[in-house]
């Protein structure tokens, strides 16, 4: 396993500028998720470090070396790709040595690499099958299996679960996980998914319009946000707002550092819904516009001041309905504050949620 540090990275593709001076240090053996919406660089930040783009500008450096201009195939690494990219005419084992075999490794190392690889992956009764007579997940296994005979410096994976149906990438995070805790491996993840990265990640790296928004643990980027944008992205559902009037800024300085805050017209404040509670008497009003039951928890959507909508987590057997008007209440510790340009102002208020003191 390595260390990767990528210093002051950009990417331009004639006038679309990517990646735009990404600065990031990836520890030996951390897990390490890049997420955000379509065409936030995420996979483009992935093929720079793999080799497979020409960097603009900056460095990439594998343990201190730099191996910015070194080609794809000398670099180390190895990727697993979204479309699993095996040969249809090649078995099992065949796909997985295809590289070894190219790179002239004789074959009872060969023999030993994939064996070693189809234990750890369960793929031992399948070494013979073609591609075409295994399912979605079995698939993706061999094309992990194939990146695990290399012995690679580091794992890159760009989105392997998008072509897999819900129940087999639970499955398949599960493995992925349980396989990062045994190899000890360093490993880079590109996913649209939140709920991939929040399950995978020793690290999230948030990246928006080819920037990155914020770096942390998955726990600190859900609990202290450092943007609106993160805010919003991290969580389902997504933080709900309150526009900053007379009724909310009282409210906001009531709580923890709350005369920090220096709220004004054109801040907002944001509430998870785990700290949004209905109840009689409650500090604010507003009217039921949604209700969602998903089995063990139900959440409820409220309307507040006819336009801005919030999300509460209710239990599950909850008589709310839509169209009622409740009175609710939010956790003044757990609020957040941001600025008009939609960066936080308030101080981390949920340091004690994380384990840090």
């Amino acid at each position: 396993m390595s260390s990767l540090e990528i210093t002051k990275l950009h990417k331009e593709f004639e006038e679309f500028h990517a990646i735009r001076g990404v600065d990031l240090h990836i520890k030996k053996g951390e897990f390490t998720v890049f997420v955000g919406p379509s065409g936030c660089g995420k996979s483009t930040l992935l093929r720079l470090i793999a080799g497979l783009e020409n960097v603009s500008s900056g460095s990439i450096k594998l343990d201190g070396e730099d191996i910015t201009e070194v080609a794809a195939a000398n670099r180390g690494l190895a990727m697993v790709f979204q479309s699993y990219a095996l040969y249809p005419h090649m078995s099992v084992a065949e796909n997985m040595s295809f590289a070894l075999k190219l790179a002239n490794v004789d074959q009872d190392t060969i023999d030993a690499k994939v064996n070693e690889a189809a234990d750890i992956l369960q793929l031992g009764n399948l070494l013979d099958r073609k591609p075409k007579a295994l399912s979605g997940g079995q698939r993706q296994r061999v094309a992990i299996g194939r990146a695990i005979v290399r012995h690679p410096s580091v794992f890159l994976f760009d989105e392997p679960l998008s072509n897999l149906d819900a129940s087999l990438r639970v499955q398949m995070r599960q493995e992925l996980s349980e396989l990062h805790q045994r190899l000890k491996a360093t490993m880079i993840y590109v996913t649209h998914d939140q709920v991939e990265a929040m399950t995978l990640a020793d690290k999230v790296v948030i990246l928006n319009a080819g920037q990155i928004e914020q770096v942390g643990s998955p726990l600190e980027v859900y609990y202290n946000p450092e943007s609106r944008f993160v805010a919003e992205f991290i969580g389902t559902p997504k933080m709900s707002f309150l526009p900053v009037n007379s009724e909310v800024k009282q409210l906001a300085m009531k709580s923890d550092g709350g005369d920090k805050r220096q709220l004004a017209q054109g801040h907002w404040l944001g509430v998870r819904p785990e700290f949004i509670t209905i109840e009689p008497g409650g500090q604010l009003e507003g009217t039921v516009s949604l209700v969602e039951r998903l089995g063990a928890e139900t959440l409820v959507y409220i309307t507040y001041k006819d336009s801005h909508q919030l999300a509460a987590r209710v239990e599950s057997l909850s008589a709310i309905n839509v169209g009622d008007h409740v009175n609710f209440s939010i956790s003044l510790d757990r609020v957040h504050s941001f600025d008009k340009d939609g960066r936080r102002i308030s101080p981390n208020v949920t340091d004690i949620l994380i384990g840090k003191n």
